[in-house]
């Protein structure tokens, strides 16, 4: 039986495609296919796709007559697919030699129906920029409706994972064609009909940063942001989800249909259309006229709650800012803290509930970090919270005596998980935003749920 079908869409890829496809043939996991979709590519991708089918008997290529975009390149892997499990790669990233072999291991201990784990950013000459997550590592384990909510308002990507096909086509999912921005209405339905997944300690996943990819293309396709987000809206109430998840609902069309689109209108369009700037303003104030007062509204960066604020003044001054004045305003750490505080207040019970305690470590995003510093010495002025550096943490640890971190936001987990493995039994990490968010429970113990 075929453990994973592993799926590759490609298109314009031909200066990438046989590092992709090299990293899977080199899994140390037998038991895979490898799935090549050409989503008819005019460059010499096709030609490298035949090199590699002669050659190893464990991939299929398929060769379309129009191009779908990724999600319908997708589409035809997964009709396709022969594996108990589906797994996503784009035909510019790659992957560890056993990531297949990992990710499956981890599904069949804890049968569950969807793993993760971390991931690298690389730049174009292959150098490392970042290690990130997908999830927030407190996710793995039981599914219940609080982390289902956080799968609605976190990343949709579909690489970094694998996913059970029977579920997978139970629930008849399939990708929208023909669109960018495929994931959106797409991994979340997934997600929501999951009972348990688990994550996969590592960041096996290699994911190309590039200027020329899809969703950096100049001047074209990023109305489809607008369109797949209204497509998932019509997909939550097609599968009984949207009264339970409304509010989670209002979060995403306003990240997705416009906070998004706004940021691709001004940064990725030579000329910018301000009707469509304005319109979308329009649309969100009428579907959901007290957004503002979303619970998660300040799971948005300050930028982009700031860009939404110039552009009710107008699209012009939207741009402006954009271009002449976010920068300087990112680099005020004061006023851009000053964004967070109020999330903060709004939580004052649950901090306080948190910081039951003597000292603390502190570490995440400066902007934030700075917040919640200011925000303890006016609330909580008897605690102490120690501002970690990379070059002091192990000291602070010991002379201190700290049992507990604070991580201020979510992308900053991992960096410190990874940096504390020797004193896992020693120190907990608090995820904070994700606590305040209602997501997870303080101390769900993610350290024990890891493979």
């Amino acid at each position: 039986m075929i453990g994973i079908s592993v799926i590759v869409p490609v298109y314009n890829v031909e200066r990438y495609l046989r590092y992709c496809l090299d990293s899977l043939i080199q899994q140390t996991m037998q038991n895979i296919e490898i799935i090549v979709i050409n989503d008819n590519s005019p460059d010499n991708s096709a030609g490298i796709m035949k090199e590699y089918e002669l050659k190893y008997n464990n991939i299929r290529t398929i060769y379309l007559s129009e191009n779908r975009c990724l999600g319908g390149a997708r589409n035809a892997g997964i009709d396709l697919a022969r594996g108990k499990y589906i797994m996503f790669v784009d035909s510019d990233d790659s992957i560890d030699a056993d990531y297949c072999e990992k990710m499956y291991s981890a599904c069949e201990e804890t049968g569950s129906e969807m793993a993760f784990s971390g991931y690298l950013t690389l730049n174009e000459n292959f150098e490392k920029l970042d290690e990130k997550l997908t999830y927030p590592i407190d996710f793995s384990g039981r599914i219940d409706d609080s982390k289902r909510k956080g799968f609605i308002n976190k990343g949709v990507v579909a690489w970094g994972k694998i996913f059970r096909l029977d579920l997978w086509n139970n629930i008849k999912l399939r990708f929208p064609e023909h669109v960018k921005y495929e994931d959106a209405p797409t991994i979340p339905i997934y997600l929501l009909h999951t009972k348990s997944c688990c994550y996969v300690d590592g960041t096996f996943y290699r994911y190309l940063v590039r200027e020329n990819s899809i969703l950096r293309t100049r001047n074209t396709g990023h109305d489809d942001a607008q369109i797949t987000a209204l497509l998932f809206w019509d997909r939550m109430k097609q599968y009984g989800f949207a009264d339970k998840f409304s509010v989670e609902i209002e979060h995403f069309m306003v990240e997705r249909y416009y906070s998004v689109f706004l940021r691709r209108c001004i940064q990725l369009y030579d000329k910018v259309s301000y009707d469509k700037m304005e319109s979308s303003r329009k649309d969100i104030q009428s579907w959901f006229p007290d957004y503002r007062r979303n619970k998660y509204i300040h799971a948005f960066v300050a930028e982009d709650r700031i860009r939404m604020m110039m552009n009710e003044i107008s699209p012009q001054t939207c741009e402006q800012w954009d271009k002449n004045y976010k920068d300087s305003m990112n680099s005020d750490y004061q006023l851009m803290s000053s964004m967070y505080q109020p999330f903060y207040y709004k939580n004052e019970t649950k901090i306080k509930n948190i910081l039951k305690g003597e000292s603390f470590g502190l570490w995440g995003s400066i902007q934030k970090r700075k917040a919640f510093l200011d925000f303890v010495s006016k609330t909580v002025p008897n605690v102490k919270l120690y501002n970690f550096s990379k070059e002091t943490i192990y000291q602070d640890i010991e002379i201190n005596h700290i049992e507990c971190i604070i991580v201020v936001n979510p992308s900053a987990y991992l960096s410190i998980f990874k940096e504390i493995q020797n004193y896992k039994e020693k120190v907990k990490l608090i995820n904070l935003e994700d606590i305040l968010h209602g997501y997870i429970d303080l101390y769900d113990g993610a350290e024990d749920t890891a493979i």
